[in-house]
């Protein structure tokens, strides 16, 4: 499991914190849902960049409208 704060574009995420990432190919849009119920959305550039980031590292359900991405057991 990924425990670091990484950069994604101009802020800086604790993956530590994280608990589910919800992706969406067309248009690109990834939703980060943290511990606590806070999340946020990240569109574009930085959407494909936690994409290549946690590609291999992350367990991934898919589904046919969206894929989500947990931490790895």
């Amino acid at each position: 499991m990924v425990t670091d704060w990484v950069r994604i574009g101009s802020r800086f995420i604790n993956l530590s914190n994280v608990i589910e990432v919800r992706a969406s190919e067309r248009p690109a849009i990834v939703q980060i849902v943290f511990i606590g119920g806070g999340s946020i959305e990240l569109r574009d550039d930085e959407a494909q960049q936690l994409h290549s980031l946690l590609d291999g590292q992350a367990l991934r359900l898919e589904s046919a409208h969206r894929r989500v991405i947990g931490p790895a057991a």
